[in-house]
């Protein structure tokens, strides 16, 4: 099915029919060294989640110079194994920011 950009789908069957040949072409046309990119293995999944988050508290607030931030509370007694706050944090600021568009600034207590 095609969708509103037709030529999307046919770069993506290109790119999928021969990836080495068209990591090579993308190499040239952002004129990069042959070893800037190597493929290993085989395609990963371009899949993306849609779990249903929630942050703990998020206010709107502005900074002295009039700025409008969201400032993001997430409120932690245990601690969690190591690298998996970092992953939430950074998720729920991208989602507060796409949803929004302004900046979040987190805070975790």
């Amino acid at each position: 099915m095609l969708g509103r950009f037709p030529y999307d789908d046919a770069l993506k069957m290109i790119a999928h029919a021969d990836p080495g040949a068209s990591l090579e072409a993308l190499k040239r046309f952002l004129h990069l060294g042959t070893d800037a990119w190597t493929l290993v293995g085989v395609p990963v999944s371009g899949e993306l989640q849609a779990e249903r988050r929630y942050a703990d508290l998020v206010w709107r607030v502005q900074t002295q110079s009039g700025r409008a931030r969201l400032l993001h509370l997430e409120f932690q007694l245990l601690p969690e194994e190591r690298g998996k706050m970092e992953d939430r944090l950074l998720k729920y600021a991208v989602r507060l920011y796409l949803r929004d568009h302004i900046p979040v600034e987190s805070v975790v207590i």
